[in-house]
């Protein structure tokens, strides 16, 4: 996005258009009818055409004993690559297996994180073809001399596994990476993935970590950390070895993500000390997703943000601002524009006006929760509760009972739902013939099965097992296609505000037609913005310096 709206891409016209809609939208219905809103929908649009002058860099903050200086903000490679080689499309053998297209999309958005002062790239072994994709793009523009090896920080990871499996998938990654070639080494390594006991066990006590070290001994490998969607028990455990240099962590304002309500704090909060503690780099995963799915918020927590911040701004700032502070947030990119929203909020990192716009979101927020909750639940809630790895049934007690609370405050029903039939595969799965351990023995990424019937049992010992349970049963309802749905009371709060996708990203079935020509979504007057608001996007199309067609509805 330039410094104008007359530079606006069509991708940044559909997300300025969609913001601008859903702010009249809101101020139409604080004013007295008849209001002339002309003016204020110019000053939104201006306001969100706007980016960071020519020649901004995103800030850069010492990350932990690295000592490297990290931007606040990284380029995540999990939602740009052409595929994640499941079922339709196998990953290839090398760039020349990968759609042009896609592949100069992300050279687009490599070059535009760089103009940024984005320097940090994230990939991953398991990312499909990211790693293929990332390691060739960045070779060119080194080769080009459009930047130097070293002024860049490259960041893979692969699972711990058996060790020659192990070993075999470090060559293999090694290899994608082109670390003998134009790459020559890996700034940070991660261990991708410490969400069990088992996967420590195959780093200290099988070899993985002898396999690592011996790449770090040959210079190939600078810094070693893991990732992790694991409970805090198992974070806290592998941070307190003291043999890492950094954590990928789920944590943000409204939860851990797969972490929430399980441990001492309900979260990471805990871990996060303990990572302090051990002077690591703390790297925030996915907070524009598994923070709440903010490129489409509900309209409650946008309302309750507005008017200080957007969704994605308030989140990032209150992670940077935080105790202890994260050091940088991925955005997984799809596309050039996805830097957006969040480069913009770190203009107000580490200053008085984005500490005091956060407190006043961060007030609102609570506010709402005690109201939806009530306060003693809001702070006291996970008290008690057990995690899928602590119930003999496999429900995630705590996690459920969070997006409850989640849904019930800020109206993050899209999230919730997104969060909750993404594991029903493991309910499908379990097996009563089966031991606890064997159910379990593919939980990773995403543990712990839905609301089933046998978690009455687990729930001895939780303070309020009845509430528990009504929630538990309540939640599954709103969120599994076969339940009644969400109550009437909840729906217009739930409601999206808007969507920031232009499109859908390559690894999830992008339209190859869309990378030239954008096109709204059919269902966006009625799902996004809300029948009847034709007078509304004329009012936004004449508002925008760069005329663009727009929707009638």
């Amino acid at each position: 996005m330039g410094a104008s709206g007359s530079s606006l891409s069509p991708d940044e016209q559909t997300k300025v258009s969609r913001k601008v809609i859903y702010e009249y939208e809101r101020e139409k219905a604080t004013s007295a009818p008849g209001t002339d809103l002309s003016g204020y929908v110019h000053e939104r649009v201006a306001a969100h055409s706007a980016l960071p002058e020519a020649g901004y860099q995103c800030p850069k903050v010492r990350f932990g004993r690295t000592e490297l200086q990290m931007p606040i903000v990284t380029c995540g490679g999990m939602r740009i690559q052409e595929t994640w080689g499941r079922k339709t499309k196998p990953v290839p053998a090398d760039i020349s297996g990968v759609d042009t297209a896609c592949q100069d999309n992300l050279i687009a958005t490599i070059r535009r994180a760089l103009e940024l002062g984005v320097n940090h790239f994230e990939t991953a072994l398991g990312y499909g073809s990211s790693e293929i994709q990332f390691s060739d793009a960045l070779a060119s523009l080194i080769a080009s001399g459009e930047v130097k090896r070293e002024d860049i920080i490259i960041q893979t990871k692969v699972s711990p596994k058996k060790p020659g499996d192990f070993k075999e998938a470090m060559e293999k990654s090694f290899r994608q990476m082109q670390v003998d070639g134009p790459i020559g080494y890996i700034d940070l390594f991660s261990f991708h993935g410490i969400n069990k006991q088992v996967s420590l066990d195959y780093i200290f006590e099988q070899g993985g970590w002898d396999v690592v070290q011996e790449l770090r001994d040959a210079g190939k490998i600078r810094w070693v950390g893991f990732s992790t969607h694991g409970m805090p028990d198992i974070i806290t455990a592998a941070i307190e070895t003291d043999k890492f240099d950094y954590v990928n962590i789920h944590y943000d304002f409204i939860g851990s993500y797969t972490a929430s309500g399980s441990g001492e704090a309900g979260g990471n909060l805990t871990c996060l000390q303990k990572a302090q503690e051990h002077d690591m780099g703390i790297f925030i995963i996915s907070p524009n997703d598994k923070g709440g799915k903010l490129y489409k918020p509900s309209k409650k927590f946008a309302d309750l943000c507005a008017p200080d911040l957007d969704p994605i701004s308030f989140n990032a700032l209150w992670l940077w601002h935080h105790t202890p502070a994260a050091h940088t947030l991925v955005i997984g990119v799809a596309r050039p524009t996805d830097f957006d929203e969040m480069v913009l909020a770190t203009k107000l990192f580490d200053t008085e006006e984005g500490r005091a716009k956060v407190a006043a979101v961060e007030g609102r927020m609570v506010a709402a929760a005690h109201e939806a909750l009530g306060q003693e639940w809001y702070e006291n809630w996970h008290v008690g509760l057990p995690n899928g790895y602590q119930c003999s049934s496999g429900v995630m007690v705590g996690k459920w009972v969070w997006l409850w609370n989640i849904v019930k405050a800020w109206g993050l029903f899209e999230f919730a739902k997104d969060r909750y039939i993404g594991v029903m595969s493991n309910n499908k799965a379990w097996d009563d013939a089966k031991t606890f351990e064997e159910n379990t023995a593919d939980w990773g990424f995403m543990p712990g099965c839905c609301y089933r019937e046998g978690v009455e049992a687990d729930l001895e010992g939780v303070p309020d097992p009845e509430k528990v349970l009504a929630i538990l049963k309540e939640v599954d309802g709103w969120l599994t296609k076969t339940g009644p749905g969400l109550p009437e009371e909840l729906k217009a709060d739930c409601a999206p505000a808007y969507d920031l996708q232009p499109d859908t990203p390559w690894p999830e079935g992008h339209n190859r037609h869309s990378m030239a020509v954008r096109r709204w979504p059919t269902n966006v007057g009625t799902t996004v913005i809300g029948a009847g608001s034709s007078a509304t996007s004329n009012q936004v199309s004449a508002a925008m310096p760069m005329p663009m067609p727009m929707p009638t509805y």
